[in-house]
């Protein structure tokens, strides 16, 4: 299948186009999209490597909740980096992510190489399909235990569906979906929702399906292994978080979200008329082809994370790099003129293409991008900070703590600082620098502002897009004296 998408010119140069989109996402897409990525993965590999210390790791530690499967090749990596020559912890996460991203690509032409088997001569068009969703590229650069369970989960869904019946096909099926549930626990109903398709739709008989089942308990074991390394005890975690999420009365609260969360959540945050369009797509594909392995994967997934309270974007990430198989449907099996094809093409891109840009150009958390700034810049500079120093707030993160480097200051001192004979900066909470009058606010702008694209839509939508009054921003004085 490489090789005709290799003899076809125009689909080379869409592949090489969206693989350098990727790997540039990777490298500018500096932080994480949810604190979870940072503290479950990050520092837990740091407390391993005697970095970060046990009282400063999320509660999850202490409930050993979490699979210890991700900080374990976490750490592993941050060993290797090591030997080889690199120290900044801001490059090391930033290889973890180009991997992350390498994975994600391979994974998406899998998903091109399966669709292409039933489709040999719509080559360019499926990777145009396949590759061009705007957010799959971010997504895709998360080192999150989303990302790296929908890659793992993904793979599985194409092993089945490209070898077929085969046994090897269940043997590599079943070890990519446990690896999948190794990085969360979610993906196990994927892992459900698969075995009730082979039985009851593709008629694969019990012993074909122990051949998914045993490699599925074989990782799970091993995951079991990983956790006692890890937590320093027999724990089986994956019951552990079903009993803190679901019994336990004393669990931390994150809130309740209505049903309906994802549908408003997908619209506005997949980009409007980008939302739109995949919510009405995936609606018309569950209706036209509920046989479908990827429709008794996505339907149960979907709605059983309705059903849940504590409800959150990234919940769906692990499902995201399942959407090209329901986009192809809705293109090459509807019948749809040349002309309406063409032009949904054409719609399809301009509103994808123009976001996916943006983002590749855009720190995912600016936080983590000021700590990098700071520390790249920290001889020539001085830095104020109101309440939390920078050089501090980060176990994996912690900056070289020289005081001569960072001023601790206060709301009603910042109009003193004099910014004439050097360049300096103000490290501050949102909520903080909301307290400082305008008149000296307005001497001071962002090292990473926002992008100009993404507020105009915010604005469109009437919704503000600061950021949270818990964040902290890093700002640059201008060179005058107040």
């Amino acid at each position: 299948m490489l090789r005709l998408i290799f003899k076809n010119k125009p689909a080379t140069i869409a592949l090489f186009f969206f693989l350098f989109v990727y790997l540039i996402t990777a490298i500018n897409s500096k932080g994480f999209y949810h604190w979870d990525e940072h503290y479950q993965i990050i520092e837990f590999a740091s407390y391993k490597l005697g970095k970060t210390p046990e009282k400063e790791l999320a509660w999850e530690f202490k409930s050993q909740i979490r699979p210890a499967f991700q900080p374990a090749i976490t750490c592993f990596a941050f060993k290797i980096f090591g030997k080889v020559g690199f120290s900044s912890p801001f490059m090391n996460v930033m290889f973890l992510r180009l991997i992350s991203s390498i994975l994600s690509f391979i994974t998406l032409l899998f998903v091109s190489i399966v669709l292409i088997k039933k489709y040999p001569d719509k080559i360019f068009l499926i990777l145009i399909i396949t590759f061009s969703l705007w957010f799959l590229p971010f997504i895709g650069a998360r080192y999150s235990s989303e990302t790296m369970s929908g890659i793992f989960l993904t793979a599985g869904i194409c092993t089945i569906l490209f070898l077929q019946k085969s046994k090897l096909s269940y043997i590599l099926a079943g070890t990519l979906l446990g690896i999948s549930f190794l990085f969360r626990f979610q993906s196990g109903i994927v892992i459900a929702s698969t075995m009730l398709w082979l039985l009851f739709i593709n008629k694969s008989t019990f012993k074909q399906l122990m051949f998914i089942v045993f490699p599925v308990l074989i990782v799970f074991c091993i995951g079991i292994l990983i956790d006692k390394w890890f937590y320093g005890n027999w724990t089986i975690t994956s019951f552990k978080y079903l009993y803190t999420t679901l019994f336990q009365e004393n669990a931390p609260d994150f809130g309740i979200s209505p049903w309906y969360y994802y549908l408003s959540s997908i619209t506005i945050d997949g980009f409007l008329p980008v939302g739109i369009l995949l919510i009405v797509i995936c609606l018309l594909y569950f209706i036209t082809n509920i046989k479908s392995l990827i429709s008794w994967v996505l339907i149960p997934f979907i709605l059983i994370h309705c059903f849940i309270g504590h409800k959150e974007l990234r919940f769906l990430f692990p499902i995201v790099f399942l959407l090209p198989f329901v986009i192809s449907y809705f293109l090459l099996e509807f019948k749809l003129s040349s002309k309406l094809a063409c032009s949904f093409i054409f719609i399809f891109l301009v509103l994808n293409l123009v976001p996916m840009i943006v983002m590749a150009f855009r720190p995912a958390n600016k936080e983590i991008a000021d700590l990098e700034y700071m520390n790249k810049r920290k001889i020539n500079e001085t830095f104020y900070y109101v309440i939390d120093n920078p050089a501090l707030i980060y176990g994996y993160y912690s900056l070289p703590s020289e005081d001569w480097y960072y001023y601790k200051t206060w709301i009603d001192s910042i109009p003193r600082i004099d910014t004439c004979k050097r360049e300096k900066y103000l490290f501050i909470p949102n909520y903080e620098f909301k307290k400082i009058p305008k008149q000296y606010s307005s001497k001071v702008h962002q090292v990473h502002p926002e992008s100009s694209l993404i507020k105009k839509y915010y604005d469109f939508l009437s919704i503000p897009v600061e950021n949270s009054d818990l964040d902290r921003t890093l700002y640059k004085f201008k060179n005058q004296a107040y």
